[in-house]
């Protein structure tokens, strides 16, 4: 079983990393929910089932479970700033 965290980052950069085991990805998949970052998954086999996407409002870090099979956002994305 292959088991890989992928992320995407604001400028549309992915990085896959591989997990030993399904715990040692969700933590992985914490760890890279940051800013710099704004959709984070785990693949299983070729398969994502987990993932999560970030607001794009600038200078915050809300995360939300999205559905894996939700349309992904390509390329860079634009920020929103808050006034």
């Amino acid at each position: 079983m292959a088991i890989t965290v992928v992320s995407v980052s604001n400028l549309g950069n992915e990085l896959t990393m591989p997990a030993a085991d399904q715990t040692e990805a969700v933590k992985l998949a914490k760890s890279l929910r940051i800013t710099s970052n704004h959709m984070v998954c785990i693949d299983i086999d070729g398969e994502r089932l987990n993932r999560w996407d970030r607001d794009r409002i600038e200078g915050e870090n809300r995360w939300s479970k999205t559905d894996p099979n939700e349309m992904e956002t390509l390329g860079p994305i634009r920020m929103i700033r808050r006034s």
